[in-house]
């Protein structure tokens, strides 16, 4: 019988199916770097930017956290145009900050940059915003890189590397060419802390909701037990005793919520048995900082309102448990934080959908008597 070679087997095969291989696998490579590995342009650098944009979308206390680097940059620059490009349900936030433009990143299509060079500085580092800074042709393009293909391998496999080495708002400024930080992170924190700057118009409503709640400017408690992810959250048994605690004790307090969780008002206030606890959850993003504003404490999860009153100089009680405090709790004596260091915590960068031992001991285990004590703890 004649003997077959099976192409598959052929060397000449094999090889050209290497050179392929090789060539596709270049590539995505060369598409892979020239997207999500843009080189700061440092002979550009070197002058200051005629416009810096800054790109941060998505959740508020991710916004709220990139203040102090969008400070700095109006400062370190202060004859450039400096732009804001975040979610459109932030821009209240921004609607008096001085010297500093905002748009929505759903307006995208129509904003057109002035002045050169162009810097983009990405936070978000997202695939749309990298193709987006690069439509642009900017001088100067930083990106925030916050973990490499290893690490993304390990959070897909269950895995994550728990990111605990340095506060959030520090960690952005690593975005920035090298030559443009030339203070250090201490001198940073206190000359740029967190800062919103919402509208009189906002501060108008906060006093209607005040007055119609009989919330007294600078002597209510506000509390947000919901988090975005629902490992982050504290239980809603804990939160409708602590109301009714506070409720005993004479201390007027509010809910804070966000769209879509009426429902979880409502449990709290039958939990609480408070039936005209006052919930703030029609608000917009500036509204809800001028009402924290006035509060004179706010217990959060880790969440968006947690930050948003530590940029509102109100002081905190922070509630962690499955999430690095390292990286995202409030700094300052003024400033909590609730977190029961268990051999399992942290376990997780953004918090997820349950714990995953299934004991939730971080959360269950922050009393309300512990929330009290700490609110009591404060001079």
């Amino acid at each position: 019988m004649a003997s077959v070679i099976c192409p598959i087997q052929s060397p000449i095969f094999i090889f050209t199916g290497q050179l392929k291989i090789g060539a596709f696998s270049h590539g995505v490579w060369k598409c892979y770097t020239w997207v999500m590995e843009p080189p700061h342009i440092q002979s550009a650098s070197r002058a200051a930017p005629g416009h810096t944009l800054l790109i941060r979308c998505g959740r508020l206390g991710d916004v709220v956290l990139a203040t102090p680097l969008l400070q700095a940059l109006r400062a370190w620059f202060p004859d450039g145009r400096l732009t804001l490009m975040t979610s459109r349900a932030l821009l209240p936030l921004f609607a008096t900050a001085p010297g500093i433009e905002s748009i929505a990143w759903e307006d995208r299509a129509a904003w057109r940059p002035s002045g050169q060079p162009l810097a983009v500085v990405d936070l978000q580092g997202k695939l749309s915003t990298r193709l987006f800074a690069r439509r642009l042709k900017p001088g100067i393009h930083g990106v925030f890189r916050k973990r490499g293909a290893l690490d993304a391998l390990r959070e897909l496999t269950g895995f994550p590397r728990v990111f605990r080495h340095v506060w959030q708002a520090d960690w952005y400024f690593d975005a920035l060419p090298p030559d443009w930080a030339p203070e250090s992170a201490g001198a940073r924190a206190d000359r740029f802390p967190l800062a919103v700057w919402e509208s009189r118009d906002a501060a108008a409503a906060a006093l209607r909701f005040m007055k119609a709640h009989a919330l007294p400017p600078g002597g209510f408690v506000a509390l947000h037990p919901h988090a975005s992810r629902s490992s982050k959250a504290w239980p809603l048994e804990h939160a409708a005793e602590l109301f009714h605690a506070l409720d005993r004790q004479g201390v007027p307090a509010v809910l804070l919520h966000g769209p879509g969780e009426e429902a979880m008002a409502e449990e709290l206030r039958r939990l609480s048995g408070l039936s005209l606890l006052p919930a703030a959850g029609g608000m917009d993003t500036g509204e809800l900082a001028a009402l924290i504003r006035c509060a004179k404490r706010v217990i959060s999860a880790d969440s968006g309102p947690l930050h948003l009153a530590a940029a509102c100089g109100v002081p905190t009680v922070g509630l962690f448990g499955p999430t690095p405090v390292e990286r995202w709790a409030p700094r300052g004596p003024d400033h909590h934080v609730l977190h029961l260091d268990l051999p399992c915590q942290p376990c997780s960068n953004l918090g997820g959908a349950g714990c995953p031992l299934d004991h939730h001991r971080c959360m269950r285990e922050l009393t309300p008597e512990r929330v009290l004590k700490a609110l009591d703890s404060f001079a």
